[in-house]
C-alpha cells in the first residue's frame, strides 16, 4: 500500500505512555515545499520544519504500512469494528524480530538516541530483549487498504532505555525504563 501521491499528507500518531500519559501528534507534511508542520496540543500551537526532499518523503515512508503489512506474523481475524467512520476489519498478529532489527537500522534509532557506538553484543541484547512486537491492523474491507494500525513498542522503548542507561549512566533513563508500563504508537490514515 502507497500512500496517496498528494503534495501533502496527513498522519496522526497517538503515543501511550503507560503512567506518563498520552501523546497525540498531527503532522501535515507539504511534499512540494518540503516542510512539515506539526501540533500536539490539538493544533493550539504549530511547529514548522524546514525538511530535505529526502527528509519529507522519510515522513511519508513512515507512514507506508506495506513493510507491515507483509511481515504481519500469526495474524488473527478480531471482528468489525469502525475507523474514521470507515468500516474495518482488526487483524492482530506479530512482526517478528528479524524485520524489527532491519527497520531500527534503516530508521537510525541507535543514532537518534545518541548510541551510535554500541558494540554488537549490546545490539544482540536489545534485539533479544525486543523479541517480537504486538501489532493490530484494521483493514477496510473493501479495498484491503490499512485504516489504523497500533504497534506495541513497550519492549523496544525499555530495552532502549536500558541501553541509555548502561551507555551514559543516565538516571533519567533508567526512572522511566523502571516506570514504562506501556507504549503504543496508534498511526490513523487520514488521506
Amino acid at each position: 500500500y502507497n500512500l496517496k501521491n498528494e503534495d501533502v499528507q496527513k498522519t496522526e500518531t497517538i503515543m501511550t505512555l503507560g503512567d506518563f500519559g498520552s501523546q497525540a501528534v498531527t503532522s501535515y507534511i507539504d511534499l512540494k515545499n518540503n516542510v512539515v508542520y506539526s501540533t500536539s496540543d490539538g493544533g493550539s500551537s504549530w511547529n514548522k520544519e524546514d525538511v530535505s526532499e529526502d527528509e519529507a518523503q522519510a515522513y511519508v515512508n513512515s507512514n507506508d504500512f506495506s513493510g507491515f503489512l507483509t511481515n504481519i506474523r500469526n495474524y488473527k481475524e478480531k471482528g468489525a469494528e469502525t475507523v474514521n467512520g470507515i468500516a474495518a476489519t482488526r487483524y492482530d498478529g506479530v512482526i517478528e524480530n528479524d524485520y524489527i532489527q532491519e527497520l531500527m537500522s534503516q530508521t537510525g534509532i541507535f543514532e537518534q538516541m545518541g548510541l551510535e557506538e554500541i558494540s554488537d553484543d549490546q545490539m544482540k541484547k536489545v534485539y533479544d530483549e525486543i523479541g517480537n512486537i504486538e501489532v493490530s491492523m484494521w483493514l477496510d474491507p473493501n479495498t484491503s487498504l490499512p485504516q489504523k494500525m497500533s504497534i506495541d513498542l513497550t519492549k523496544m522503548m525499555k530495552a532502549m532505555l536500558k541501553l541509555n542507561k548502561e551507555s551514559d549512566e543516565d538516571k533519567d533513563a533508567s526512572d522511566a525504563a523502571d516506570a514504562l508500563k506501556k507504549v503504543t504508537m496508534v498511526y490513523i490514515n487520514k488521506n
